[in-house]
């Protein structure tokens, strides 16, 4: 129970500038405030040979990131949707807005203002229409989506400022104006100070608009491009375009990956704090994957990270999300299979992953408000939904032929601890919601029914979930 819920990310509808143009003089007049990219350290975690040294003490330098209490930046955490979005609000500065519409974004939250300025100018989307996750893990596509609107956004801001500026020249008063004589002389040593802007050249401008065929082939160095999910395929291909993302050295990308902090500060610091330059030519196509390695109990390494990165944001149970492949992804893998009918075998062979890209978190079949189990006896898994919202998924197992599990609305009644013997075998945490009948764990949940009626659920997740069945709460169960 312990998988935090990754979403695809909700299209929230904002404006686009046709035809935009990204100016880096921003650049430049940032490395004249922050000094180039000398550094000194701010961090006893990170080295000056560190790759993502000059980026984290820079963007440091400028207010964007922090460390924490201990003097440590901590490089190689994951950073949350909350935290990446703190980044870019103090990298942007958007104008104040009034809230957000996410139920998991308080106004006390210390995300609040900057999940509110970021949504209302259209740079940050919930995982769904009302939440935001700000817990979860950003994932490297969601990151791309988020860097690449931001630049559109700042381009924005600059073409508005240049509009102004012309306006406010084409105002300016002549200079036999009598108010004129109050203008501060050439000679002011203030106004001196000011000249060093003078130094920053005319920079080149990129443009940002592509069309679907340029997606497709900057797609098209990627090997694992199919896994890109749609809302994300153009500011992914775009974020390669510009440099500000790239492929690892397999030629895969990972999308649903989740961010480090210092990838993440990598990432904010070449789109927003250095000078973007377009690629000259899109390098050849590579062959497109039909499927990843099948991955089994054993495995290791980032397909295994990847893959439980994905299966907890569908909202399948894990123990945690990291780099191996143990019983609690197994139990993940299967009821991935039999929420999707595939083969049933808690291994993520080529169904798995062809079906994996495009998958969409279940649905409830009925509807309620509050906290409530519903169990599909056909697809043998158990759903736990909050407010009509599915939010985990297990593996099940329920009564064999000659075991039938009933069917119906039932509530908890009766909850016990730790093992306890019955007449048909052992029972791990058990609460019983009708008779005999009881949601327990066990060290055997295969893909079939296997029980003599009662849910089994593995014994890892019993305890998490026995904590979430308060006395009276609503079980539905049906084929």
């Amino acid at each position: 129970m312990g998988g935090r819920p990754f979403l695809v990310e909700k299209l929230r509808v904002a404006a686009i500038v046709p035809r935009v143009l990204l100016t880096v003089a921003l650049a430049a007049a940032i490395a004249v405030v922050l000094g180039g990219t000398a550094f000194a350290q701010s961090f006893r975690d990170i080295r000056a040979d560190d790759w993502f040294a000059g980026p984290v003490e820079d963007l440091a330098a400028a207010g964007i990131v922090q460390g924490h209490l201990d003097g440590t930046f901590r490089p190689y955490d994951t950073v949350t949707r909350a935290q990446f979005t703190v980044m870019m609000d103090r990298a942007l500065q958007p104008p104040a807005a009034e809230g957000a519409p996410f139920i998991d974004v308080r106004p006390d939250d210390w995300y609040f203002q900057a999940v509110a300025r970021l949504y209302g100018v259209g740079l940050v989307r919930g995982m769904t229409h009302t939440s935001f996750v700000p817990d979860a893990g950003i994932a490297r596509e969601q990151a791309a989506s988020m860097v690449f609107r931001a630049l559109v956004y700042r381009v924005g801001q600059e073409e508005s400022e240049d509009e102004t500026d012309e306006a406010d020249a084409a105002d300016a008063v002549p200079a036999t104006d009598p108010d004129a004589a109050d203008a501060v002389p050439a000679t002011d040593p203030d106004a001196a100070d000011d000249s060093s802007a003078k130094d920053i050249l005319p920079a080149p401008r990129i443009s940002l608009e592509i069309n679907a065929a340029e997606v497709q082939a900057w797609l098209g160095t990627l090997r694992d491009r199919w896994f890109v999910a749609e809302a994300h395929k153009e500011s992914v291909a775009q974020c390669i375009r510009l440099s500000v993302m790239t492929g690892y050295p397999d030629e895969r990308f990972y999308p649903m990956l989740t961010l480090t902090r210092a990838q993440a500060a990598g990432i904010v610091h070449r789109a927003l704090y250095s000078s973007v330059q377009a690629r000259g030519e899109v390098p050849p196509a590579v062959a497109a994957e039909a499927a990843y390695p099948t991955q089994k109990i054993g495995s290791s390494g980032m397909l295994v990270s990847f893959l439980e990165n994905r299966l907890a944001q569908l909202g399948y149970a894990l123990i945690e999300v990291d780099d191996y492949f143990s019983e609690s992804t197994r139990d993940a893998v299967m009821a991935f299979q039999k929420v999707e009918r595939l083969t049933r075998d808690g291994q993520a062979g080529e169904q798995v992953w062809s079906r994996l890209a495009a998958a969409q978190r279940p649905q409830p079949r009925l509807s309620a408000t509050g906290r409530r189990v519903e169990i599909d006896l056909t697809r043998q898994v158990l759903f736990l939904v909050d407010n009509n919202q599915v939010t985990q998924i297990l593996n099940c197992s329920s009564g064999t032929d000659g075991w039938r599990t009933p069917t119906g609305r039932f509530s908890i009644f009766r909850k016990d601890v730790d093992w306890q013997r019955s007449p048909l075998g052992y029972l791990y945490y058990p609460a019983y919601f009708y008779g005999g009948f009881a949601i327990h764990g066990s060290r055997d949940v295969p893909g079939w029914p296997a029980s003599h009626g009662c849910i089994r659920i593995p014994v890892w997740a019993t305890v998490a979930l026995w904590n979430q069945l308060f006395y009276g709460i609503r079980v539905d169960l049906y084929h």
